[in-house]
This record gives structure tokens, C-alpha cells and sequence, in this order.
């Protein structure tokens, strides 16, 4: 009996190391798997073979093997954008790779930290160019030329911090000509606090991956163009904004309820849209909105009183004019009305200010009672 309990014991044993060993290569195969994908540029060398340059419109050269920043930069262009996008000819991304690695002067090296930071911002400022038709813009001074681009027409820097020295800090580029689609590739410049491209024909979705990088932007300004799709739920990662400016596209679909977390926000600007549905009660959360407009829309409903009740809320338009509005509002500061008679009528109290003496009667109210009984 005793020995047949020790057999079972070591066979249990046994059967423990060995699970723990299996583990063990299981989770090496993993971390193999998980591991970096070391890109072999060598295959690729041909990648702007075909293409002529910026400069002197001959056509490019292959890689040669010697040059290993050439390599590094396609290596890591590839890993970017993907290698789909940097071999497509007349893809944005293809005419920024083979600019970067073959024209651009400055020759930045990505193999160290700060010199693949430096190349990335450059390389997406680029694709910007690229994407929207550059060569056609009123204003592009400088522009993939030897300077840095912080001389680029419409690029400003950081200026007063040294940490943040040579870094972009605001894209203005309204009312010039940009003309094609908003690239992904915006996303690297995750230091970016203003994105002004209203007034121009931009056309397409907003790209997830630009709302998800620039976790740093204040100022997002999208207003005056061709854009269409939803408003991506995507657009509440962006902590950081203040100014929401997307009226005059054509954007349909719900305002997305994720708006509610952006609570720095102070002026949020849909009108002139097709969106739909109801008006999401999670803008109640924006305690720092001062500007909501919401006219020129399908949307229905009425509006939350609990965003009537927002502290800072001076302006409040929406589409609540007529015997039957479209919206319900007590405290739109104006109610327009869409086609075949479209007009807008201003109303005098602003909701902030209506709500503050709704406050002050309520106090009024209870002080002359509270009076009247110690009396």
C-alpha cells in the first residue's frame, strides 16, 4: 500500500515537471512570435526604382548595400506606414520615403532615438505635402526644401521650451488649397497642439490613428471642407482639446456620446452636417463649454436640461425655431430653421445666464421663507 502511494507521488511529480517545462517552450515560442519583425530592406532596395526625383527628375538609383542609413530609413518607413504604401508608385507615402531617403539634404539618420523622432515628424509633414496635392497650394514656401521644416509656410515650433526645441507645435494651413485626403501619418507629430486645415477641399474620414496619436492637441479645426463619415468615437482619447471646429462637411451618423470626455473642451461646432439622432446627454460632462452648435443638422429631440445647467454655456444654437422644430431647447441662446425658409432669430439670455437667475430666484425664495418662519 505504501509503495503503490509513493509510485503515485513520483508520477505526479514527474507530471508537474513536465507541464512546467511545456510551459515553459510555450511561452519561449510566444515571446519568438511577439518579438520585432526585422524588415530585410535588401529585397526592397528596387522600392524607387522607376520614380524620378524632386530635384533633378532622374530617375532613382537602387540601394546600395554599403549605405546603412539608406536601409534604416526604408526599415523603418516600412514599419510606419506599411509596406503596401511605401511600394504603391503614386501613393503619398511612396513619393515622402523615396524624398526622405534619396533628396532631402539634410540626410537625418533614424538609427538613434532623437534622429528617428527628427526624421518621423519631417517624413509626416511630407506625406502632408504629398496627400494634398502641395505642388498645388497657394502657399508653400520653404517646403521640402533644405531648411527645417519649423521655416515651412504654416509650421510653427516650439519656441520657449528648450526640452521641446525644434518640435512642431501648430499646423495653419486654412484657405490653401489642400486638396486630397487627411494621412494617418499625422499621428507622429503626438506633440502637435493646433491642426488648422479649415477652408481648403479635404476630402475622405477622419483617421482613427490621427485622433488616437495627437493625444496633445488643443485645437482641432477641420471646419469648410469635403469630409465625410461618421465622427469617430475615437475623437474622445483627445483629452486635451478645447476648440472642436467641424461645421460646413458632411459628416452623418450620431454625435458620438465619447464627446462627453473631452473636459477641457469650450467650443464644440457641428452645424451644417448631416447628423442624426439625438443629442448625447454625456455633453452635460463638458463643464468648460462655453459654445455649442448644433443647427443645420437632422438631428432631433430635445436637448438635455442638463446641459442647459453648463456654468460656462454662452452660446447654444440649434435648429428649435417654428411651431414644429426640429429640436426642443429651453435655453438656446439661437433657434434656426432649415429649408425652404431658412432664417435664424436670436434670443436674448444666454443659458449660463438664465440658469444662474433661476439660481439666484431659488435662493431669493428660500432666504424670504426661511425669514417668514423665524418671524
Amino acid at each position: 500500500m505504501v509503495k503503490s502511494l509513493i509510485k503515485a507521488s513520483l508520477l505526479l511529480l514527474l507530471l508537474a515537471v513536465l507541464t512546467r517545462q511545456c510551459d515553459g517552450a510555450d511561452t519561449k515560442k510566444k515571446k519568438k512570435t511577439t518579438s520585432k519583425h526585422v524588415i530585410d530592406t535588401n529585397k526592397y532596395a528596387n522600392v524607387c526604382v522607376g520614380t524620378s526625383t524632386s530635384k533633378t527628375k532622374e530617375p532613382y538609383k537602387a540601394l546600395t548595400a554599403k549605405d546603412k542609413r539608406q536601409h534604416a530609413a526604408l526599415s523603418l518607413l516600412i514599419d510606419t506606414s506599411s509596406l503596401a504604401s511605401i511600394k504603391t508608385k503614386d501613393s503619398p507615402q511612396h513619393k515622402a520615403a523615396c524624398w526622405m531617403i534619396y533628396d532631402d539634404s539634410r540626410k537625418i539618420d533614424p538609427r538613434s532615438k532623437r534622429g528617428k523622432a527628427a526624421f518621423l515628424q519631417r517624413y509626416a509633414l511630407v506625406v502632408l505635402y504629398h496627400a494634398t496635392n502641395g505642388m498645388a497650394w497657394k502657399k508653400s514656401d520653404l517646403w521640402l526644401s533644405s531648411s527645417h521644416e519649423c521655416k515651412w509656410a504654416g509650421i510653427s515650433c516650439y519656441e520657449y521650451n528648450f526640452l521641446y526645441s525644434g518640435i512642431v507645435e501648430r499646423i495653419r494651413l486654412s484657405f490653401n488649397g489642400l486638396d486630397g485626403l487627411l494621412p494617418r501619418e499625422l499621428s507622429l507629430l503626438t506633440d502637435l497642439q493646433e491642426l488648422d486645415l479649415h477652408g481648403n477641399d479635404i476630402q475622405g474620414v477622419i483617421p482613427h490613428l490621427v485622433l488616437v496619436g495627437l493625444k496633445s492637441l488643443n485645437i482641432l479645426k477641420l471646419h469648410m471642407n469635403s469630409m465625410f463619415g461618421v465622427i469617430p468615437k475615437e475623437i474622445g482619447k483627445m483629452t486635451h482639446l478645447k476648440e472642436l471646429v467641424l461645421f460646413g462637411n458632411y459628416f452623418a451618423g450620431k454625435i458620438p456620446p465619447e464627446v462627453g470626455q473631452l473636459k477641457n473642451l469650450e467650443v464644440l461646432d457641428v452645424y451644417a452636417n448631416f447628423l442624426t439622432g439625438q443629442v448625447p446627454s454625456q455633453i452635460s460632462q463638458l463643464s468648460n463649454l462655453k459654445e455649442l452648435h448644433l443647427n443645420d443638422n437632422n438631428i432631433n429631440g430635445k436637448i438635455p436640461d442638463s446641459i442647459c445647467k453648463l456654468p460656462l454655456l454662452t452660446e447654444l444654437v440649434a435648429d428649435c425655431l417654428g411651431p414644429d422644430p426640429e429640436v426642443t431647447c429651453s435655453c438656446a441662446t439661437v433657434c434656426c430653421r432649415g429649408l425652404p425658409d431658412a432664417k435664424c432669430f436670436k434670443l436674448k439670455k444666454s443659458p449660463s445666464t438664465t440658469t444662474g437667475k433661476k439660481t439666484q430666484q431659488k435662493k431669493k425664495k428660500n432666504t424670504s421663507t426661511a425669514t417668514k418662519k423665524k418671524r
